[in-house]
């Protein structure tokens, strides 16, 4: 069915593929987490809620609750809170690139 090109072709690829992914697991390890699973898990709730056409028993309930104790010195509380984290992740997102940029450098310097 395939011929012995084809083989070759996946040999090297795999010679290939096998240093790359020891070289890389940490981040495809992040990734699967951060991304894959939560992704799959919206993916579960997703689907039940589309199933019952209606949500869960305990959607109801508990928007009614969370809409029962809004007021207005929470509402303050959130937006002070959403600032503070907004914060906190420019500047973590800045500081990951930022020492990116320093490694990068260095190495291409050959220190």
């Amino acid at each position: 069915m395939f011929d012995a090109a084809f083989w070759r072709h996946l040999q090297s690829f795999q010679r290939f593929l096998q240093p790359w992914l020891r070289q890389h697991r940490t981040g495809l390890l992040l990734l699967l987490l951060g991304v894959c699973l939560p992704l799959q898990i919206f993916g579960a709730l997703a689907e039940d809620v589309w199933e019952h056409q209606g949500g869960f028993p305990w959607d109801v309930p508990l928007l009614l609750a969370i809409h029962a104790t809004a007021n207005p010195q929470l509402d303050a509380l959130r937006l002070l809170m959403h600032a503070r984290l907004e914060a906190m992740t420019q500047a973590v997102i800045a500081s990951i690139v930022g020492w990116r940029s320093i490694l990068d450098a260095l190495s291409v310097a050959g220190l």
